[in-house]
């Protein structure tokens, strides 16, 4: 997150990547301990699911409350999408009476 600049820190705070990864990262390794093979590094212990959540520091975040969040941002987004298309309406010409008039006869 340093690196990220100051004014646009912000933006992970709204990303779906993110909540859409801690989602997925957290149904699959809480609470996990059937990990087998060899450890990624000679003489590394094997992690557990919990011991994976906490280096990603996951720790605290539970699936209800990442669905919530995907789920508002996606209404957000859709209202804003909904908004913009509204007012970039296309503008047509209305007919008046008197052109329908010289069109009948």
């Amino acid at each position: 997150l340093d690196s990220i600049p100051v004014a646009m820190r912000w933006l992970s705070d709204v990303s779906f990547i993110r909540f859409a990864f801690q989602g997925v990262a957290v149904n699959e390794f809480a609470g996990a301990t059937n990990f087998e093979g060899p450890p990624l590094q000679p003489g590394a212990p094997l992690l557990d699911g919990d011991q994976w959540l906490d280096q990603l520091k996951f720790q605290g975040v539970h699936l209800p409350a990442i669905a919530l969040k995907l789920v508002l941002e996606m209404g957000a987004f859709h209202v804003f999408a909904i908004t913009v298309l509204f007012w970039r309406r296309p503008a047509f010409v209305t007919v008046k009476e008197t052109q329908l008039a010289d069109l009948a006869a």
